[in-house]
């Protein structure tokens, strides 16, 4: 009897015209930041936010930066409702930033630190004559910088400019190698002191459909063209990040996400490999390389900075970002240089 009365009770409940009120549930989950990292320009307050996203349940109506730890209160002042392009700096010794989401009931996010991404020390115009860069290599020995550069109105390479670091040219040697239609504005260059390494960025249209030409060409210090070799990182990509070390060489693959190292010394018209790390990346390819001889570790560009131990191939830490330029240059052991084709510019960055 007692079940039926408690069914009899439910049933009016539900039924048409129940003046029974349900309330929403309140929102009290608050947004994640998911992404922060921003880049300096040195002597300038003002740094450039290069990612700032946020996720929450419900939406995210505010965002905020701060310079201290200390949780911020809906009720606070500088909230803006699109993250920021860019943040004034209180003082030049500011290091680590803070960033910050909000939701429309006020829920607000733990805070996600970062430092500067990179530094943007100084930037120098492609030196006179020069027309297009495809990639840097420095020059150890007098610490110069070689531009595998295009004298012409086009983009293709056409000779190696040596320059310094005001980017006065100091020499210009003109290529005159068989592959030319191979070497393009994505190739990669690496200079070992006596003879130079470039990677070829064209097609093999001896197929249908048309394949990569997975070579690297050693060009002389005069510009002579002295053999090519299949590209030890692949053999149906392009070879990418090409790097030297003061000893052996270094390159990635546009196919795959495997690191090869390989020796100068020719053996049966191949590079012969030393070690390769395979499967080291998230995905296919990277941008470009250099090599610190001082703590032995790759600096690979691939959508931010990864470090590499290149004794193990251990990952020894990683920053995400948007690369400037077009992400190619080397390391000279305290900046990294890089190219920026938009505004035919060199630019001189700190990690």
């Amino acid at each position: 009897m007692r079940k039926a009365v408690m069914m009899l009770a439910i049933m009016a409940l539900a039924g048409c015209g129940s003046d029974i009120e349900w309330f929403p549930s309140v929102d009290t989950k608050p947004p994640t930041v998911t992404s922060f990292s921003y880049y300096a320009e040195q002597d300038s307050l003002t740094v450039q936010i290069d990612t700032l996203t946020a996720s929450d349940d419900e939406g995210v109506t505010g965002y905020l930066i701060t310079e201290t730890a200390t949780p911020p209160t809906a009720a606070g002042g500088g909230w803006l409702s699109a993250p920021p392009a860019t943040y004034v700096l209180s003082s030049a010794s500011v290091k680590t930033l803070y960033a910050w989401a909000m939701d429309a009931v006020g829920n607000v996010s733990a805070g996600r630190s970062a430092g500067p991404a990179y530094t943007l020390q100084t930037s120098v115009p492609f030196p006179d004559r020069v027309r297009s860069v495809s990639d840097i290599a420095h020059d150890a020995s007098d610490n110069s910088y070689w531009l595998l550069a295009s004298l012409t109105s086009g983009t293709i390479p056409n000779a190696l400019v040596k320059i310094n670091a005001s980017g006065q040219t100091m020499q210009t040697v003109f290529l005159a190698y068989s592959p030319a239609s191979f070497i393009g504005e994505e190739s990669s260059l690496a200079y070992d002191g006596t003879t130079f390494w470039v990677s070829s960025s064209g097609y093999d249209n001896s197929v249908n459909p048309a394949v990569p030409k997975s070579e690297i060409y050693r060009i002389a210090s005069s510009g002579q063209y002295l053999g090519f070799y299949p590209c030890p990182a692949t053999s149906t990509g392009f070879c990418q990040g090409v790097a030297w070390d003061g000893t052996t060489l270094w390159a990635s693959g546009s196919d795959n996400r495997n690191l090869v190292n390989f020796s100068r010394q020719v053996v049966g018209g191949a590079l012969p490999v030393v070690r390769s790390y395979d499967n080291i990346w998230g995905s296919n390819g990277v941008s470009d390389a250099g090599y610190d001889r001082a703590t032995g570790r790759l600096l690979v560009l691939k959508d931010g900075l990864i470090t590499v131990n290149g004794a193990d191939g251990v990952l020894l830490g990683s920053s995400g970002f948007t690369l400037p330029g077009n992400g190619k240059g080397d390391w000279d052991g305290t900046y990294f240089w890089l190219v920026d084709k938009v505004n035919s510019r060199l630019l001189r960055i700190a990690f």
